[in-house]
């Protein structure tokens, strides 16, 4: 498309790479057992879906608990 409008060079990008991060003891993986207070971790499937819409390999995501030095 670029040649057929007569352009020889042009500039291109790498593509970024993306994480996501959920925070919080309270979230549980998907398919893992809930304990007392927990919810499913279910925010990041969804985030991971646009990402990988938007051409960008889609992340892992990951889960971290509510320990600072996590």
């Amino acid at each position: 498309l670029l040649a057929s409008c007569g352009h020889e060079r042009f500039p291109v990008f790498q593509r970024p790479t993306v994480a996501i991060v959920g925070t919080g003891d309270e979230l549980a993986p998907v398919g893992t057992e809930l304990g007392g207070s927990q919810i499913y971790e279910s925010n990041s499937w969804g985030l991971a879906a646009a990402v990988q819409g938007l051409g960008i390999d889609r992340p892992t995501p990951l889960l971290v608990g509510d320990d600072l030095a996590e």
